[in-house]
């Protein structure tokens, strides 16, 4: 969340879940970590610039870093992580100034949504994700971006498309030290599908192995 934000609002839904609300200027790196809040902004897990933007395609469909929207999440107390979720930004880069809330969505606006189901192997946490992201905004596949360097970038380009992307992501943990479950080795699978245009790639597949605190 940006500086300005509102604060989130955590609130009881049902047993074991809460209910998360942000509203105001989001920030892109702290939106995708609330997805996948075991990346820990790659300062714990593996998760650099170019494994999020490889495996991550509806990044096209965002052209800036800072943007007016909100995000309301339900969050599962057991497994401590949010299990659906969704959100809505206007298209417009606010990072560098503070514009009109009022005209954030002029040039249309773009929708995620997700949702985990959550299991135990072994009394192991592992969990099966379905995302779905896009914008409602016609884009060119060359449309200036601030954080990703596009070949042509600015060239005259009069096909635009609206960008989509389907995601599924399996996580398990498969190792976890006894009385310490913060010492643990898990894998995590993805798998992404959309158009090619204006998106930088039609599918994409990733797999990942990390472990922490192998020795004590």
């Amino acid at each position: 969340m940006s500086p300005g934000s509102r604060p989130p609002i955590l609130f009881h839904i049902f047993a074991g879940r809460l209910g998360n609300v942000t509203v105001g200027m989001l920030d892109v790196i702290d939106t995708v970590t609330g997805f996948f809040p075991n990346i820990g902004y790659g300062q714990e897990g593996f998760w650099n610039v170019n494994a999020m933007s490889s495996n991550l395609p509806w990044f096209g469909a965002i052209q800036g870093l800072s943007m007016y929207g909100g995000i309301g999440v339900t969050i599962n107390q057991e497994y401590k992580m949010a299990e659906s979720g969704f959100m809505f930004t206007g298209t417009k880069n606010e990072s560098t100034s503070w514009g009109s809330i009022s005209d954030a969505f002029d040039d249309e606006a773009f929708l995620a949504g997700f949702h985990r189901f959550f299991w135990k192997m072994d009394e192991k946490p592992g969990y099966f994700m379905v995302f779905v992201g896009g914008s409602t905004k016609e884009q060119a596949s060359n449309d200036p971006n601030d954080f990703v360097d596009i070949p042509a970038q600015g060239a005259p380009n009069t096909k635009e498309l609206k960008p989509w992307d389907v995601a599924l992501y399996i996580y398990q943990d498969f190792w976890q030290a006894e009385g310490n479950p913060e010492r643990k080795a898990n894998f995590m699978i993805g798998a992404t599908v959309g158009s090619d245009n204006p998106q930088f790639a039609q599918w994409n597949f990733m797999a990942n192995v990390e472990a922490f605190g192998l020795m004590a």
